[in-house]
């Protein structure tokens, strides 16, 4: 079970595990939605606690004298899944959201996770409510009254690959522009996604090792990938190295640690990517990625980006020597910084 700040992200949240049906959250004054982690049960009902605000999400306040009791009714998922976050909810109305998912053959597609989203403004309200789909790739799942994003992702050689989000016209979209499915007081079916390639063309391999400038493996640091305001977290395994799956794109990586301030990148010999960003994935995995990190350690962690950064040797003949520069425009002063044997630059 977790207990997170509402409406802040990386903030104070409490977890605990239940034996015997109960629980014990020691929390600091505050708000809080409660969610719990299952793979055997696909809803989670609240009571015992006030709904002032009339929200369907678990949300509580705790002062002085604490909050009890809380009860959780919780409903056995219909087919097994794999553990996740499950988001609690007070005793409001469900409406089922249902639909099918096939490939680019029109097969049906089953095991594929259906993932809904609930969104308060921009903001993604709690954990995702989800389903498999099942025989003939059919879904469907039970959500509160509300505005959603649909995700799809599957599960790849042990690891996850996450399809994309998905409008009600079954077309992908990057995160922020997908059009949202609207839940208000009745079910909505009709949902069919036709995925326009194999599941094999949609999910890449991508491996690597995250190190100090010594060499030395750098263990359970958190790997951040971003892609058109999409993102996936990964964890460095005890050896330092880390194992994902990736749609084709231009991608972005942060590191949160507290080994160091600075990040660069090695090992990465495909087409350059985007300005700002660390690799790109294109038409096949990639792997020997080397994230190096230096610089002082921190007393708390932080997020550090890891750009790709393209260099270029010149060697100087005596005399004259004529150079372009044809990247963004760059004050002359970081030319001297980065080379101190340049005496002049003239343009």
């Amino acid at each position: 079970m977790e207990a997170v700040v509402q409406g802040g992200e990386g903030q104070y949240q409490q977890r605990t595990s239940a034996a015997g049906g109960t629980f014990l959250l020691s929390l600091v004054e505050g708000t809080y939605r409660l969610s719990i982690w299952s793979g055997e049960y696909s809803k989670c009902i609240v009571s015992g606690i006030e709904d002032p605000e009339d929200r369907p999400e678990a949300v509580f306040s705790v002062v002085e004298e604490g909050v009890t009791p809380i009860r959780l009714a919780v409903t056995t998922s219909d087919r097994p899944q794999p553990a996740q976050w499950v988001g609690c909810y007070f005793d409001v109305p469900f409406y089922r959201v249902q639909g099918t998912v096939r490939g680019p053959n029109q097969e049906p597609l089953e095991g594929i996770d259906v993932r809904l989203w609930r969104l308060s403004g921009r903001y993604v309200v709690g954990a995702p409510t989800g389903k498999e789909t099942g025989r003939g790739g059919v879904f469907a799942v039970d959500v509160p009254q509300g505005s959603y994003r649909l995700e799809l992702a599957t599960e790849v050689d042990g690891g996850e690959c996450r399809l994309g989000f998905f409008g009600p016209d079954g077309r992908r979209a990057p995160a922020g522009a997908v059009t949202r499915l609207s839940v208000s007081t009745e079910d909505v079916a009709g949902f069919d996604i036709a995925l326009t390639e194999p599941l094999s063309e949609l999910c890449r391999e991508v491996r690597g090792v995250v190190m100090d400038t010594e060499g030395n493996p750098l263990s359970r640091v958190w790997l951040n990938f971003y892609w058109h305001g999409e993102g996936l977290t990964q964890v460095a395994d005890g050896a330092g190295t880390f194992r994902t799956y990736l749609r084709d794109g231009s991608y972005l990586v942060t590191i949160t640690t507290d080994r160091g301030g600075d990040c660069t990148i090695e090992g990465y010999e495909g087409r350059v990517p985007a300005e700002g960003d660390s690799f790109v994935v294109d038409g096949e995995g990639v792997s020997g990625l080397r994230f190096v990190l230096s610089g002082t350690p921190g007393s708390a962690t932080r997020r550090v980006s890891c750009p790709y950064i393209d260099v270029i040797t010149t060697e100087l003949e005596p005399g004259w020597n004529l150079a372009g520069w044809t990247g963004p425009e760059t004050a002359a002063s970081a030319v001297f910084k980065a080379t101190p044997q340049v005496t002049a630059i003239y343009s």
